[in-house]
Formats: structure tokens, sequence, C-alpha cells
């Protein structure tokens, strides 16, 4: 499906950069109520009925489809992809169909990710788990569509396809303490959002590392891998990485108790409520 109806004026504000999609919940199984877990907003599928806008309809299920924004051009007068100008993705409660999509043919750097200069990403309520189903989709000759399905690790993900963000917004979802495990082979994921190395490549866009970690309503029980993070790089020495983080939102989770390094941490808000 060609992503070229998202980019209407109902979604797309150009002001702003912002590409914000409605929400969407799973059809209703016969004999059963889906997932129990209670949202603080209430929200519903697009209806049938002849209510329902043609544009509305034509948005693509999967929560985050990547792979129909990706294929947007450029509008003009603007000459740039219609992607790399986005700065805000919203895709708060798209719960019909949570999954990623992404072109299989995508090619992107560790600095400038598949997205770069996007700032924020709110995946608010989209019953999210730890793991997330990415479809990497071929588009052959004839225009069908072959996708290559598998699972991968939500935060690793979102820190390789936007390395630049601001503000992540992953509230309301169903995420474990396990979210925040380093991949083998791989550098830790934490790590690599909440320190900004000093110096880069020339080629990278001026990133001002991330702010905003907003995690209330999930399943987290404990922060042991944040105080796995140890007390060098914090501070803006030479030679040293960045840490960038100003809030982080952990409140209604299960979490017993707090790790005390947190308190060597820079925030300016920590917010904790109601945990157990």
């Amino acid at each position: 499906m060609s992503g070229l109806g998202l980019a209407n004026s109902e979604y797309y504000s150009r002001a702003t950069q912002t590409l914000a999609l409605p929400s969407s919940a799973p059809s209703a199984k016969p004999g059963g109520l889906g997932h129990a877990r209670a949202f603080s907003s209430a929200f519903s599928p697009p209806s049938s009925s002849s209510s329902a806008s043609i544009s509305e309809l034509a948005v693509p299920i999967p929560s985050v489809p990547l792979s129909e924004i990706l294929s947007i051009p450029p509008i003009p007068p603007d000459t740039a992809s219609f992607a790399s100008s986005l700065r805000v993705l919203s895709f708060k409660n798209r719960r019909a169909d949570r999954s990623f999509t992404l072109p299989a043919s995508a090619s992107y750097d560790v600095d400038t990710g598949l997205l770069p200069n996007l700032e924020e990403l709110d995946l608010e309520g989209c019953n999210f788990s730890d793991s997330v189903p990415v479809a990497r989709i071929a588009t052959g000759s004839s225009g069908a569509t072959t996708p290559t399905r598998s699972n991968e690790p939500l935060l690793s993900l979102i820190t390789t396809l936007f390395p630049n963000l601001v503000t992540l917004n992953l509230s309301y979802n169903l995420l474990t303490s396990d979210l925040f495990k380093a991949e083998e082979g791989k550098p830790d994921v934490l790590s690599r959002i909440l320190f900004l190395p000093e110096g880069g490549s020339q080629a990278v866009p001026k990133t001002k590392g991330l702010k905003h970690l907003l995690l209330k309503g999930n399943r987290i029980t404990n922060l042991d891998a944040f105080a796995a993070i140890g007390r060098d790089g914090l501070g803006t020495g030479s030679g040293g990485n960045k840490f960038t983080l100003e809030e982080l939102d952990v409140r209604d989770n299960e979490i017993v108790a707090l790790p005390p390094k947190l308190g060597m941490w820079p925030l300016e808000v920590l917010l904790v409520d109601g945990n157990v």
C-alpha cells in the first residue's frame, strides 16, 4: 500500500513536521475480551460505516508502518524526502497490528538511523512487549509485496532506527525489566540512549541526546540495568560521554525498590509514584 495518503493535513502538520496516525484496536474475538489491561484513555478502531473517512480507512494497519512512510515522495516545495523531514511521530494507541514494517532494501548508518531528524517518538498504549514483530517488505517488479518477518528487541530496534531522539514515550505498554537487557555481542542499549558520545562524524546531525524517557504504566519490576551504568561519563569531561537524560518517568509499574545509584544521576525529574 502506498503511504501517500498519510501526508494529508488530517495526519501531517508541515509547521511542526509531525505525523500523527489515528488509534486502532484489534478486532473483537468471539467469546473473549482480548487483552485485559486497562488504559487511561478510551479509543475505538475506525468504523466500517459511512462515518469513517476514506483517508482513515487507507491508514496502514501496523502500529509503526515505516515502510509506507518511507515511500512518501517529497512534498513540494520541499526537495528532501518526506520521512527525512519528520521531527515527531505519534503512533499512540495503535494496537490493531502490534508490529513495525520496514522496507527490505532499507539501509542506514549507525549514527543517522532511518529517520535522522526524528526527535520525538510516541508509542503510548500500543500494547508492545519487550520484543516486537518486524516485517521487512520487498516489492517485486509486479508490485507484489513479500514480507520477511522476525521478532526484535523493542528498545534496541528504536535506538537503531532513531538514534537522535530527544523524547521517547513508551508508557502504557506491556514492558518488563527485560526491555533493558543487553543483546549478546552488541553495545549496552541503555548506554546507547542515555549517553551522547563526544565528537563524532561530521555527517551526523547535531544531536541533543535523549532527554525524556517515559515508561509509565508498564510491568517493570526493577531498574537493575540502570544501576549497572557506572558513574563514569555522567559529566561532560574531555574524552568522555555526556549524560543527557533529564526526565525518567516510571510511575505505575511494579518496582519494589530504587537503586541508590539513581541518586547520583543529574536528573531534573524522576517520577516513581504508584509502584509497590
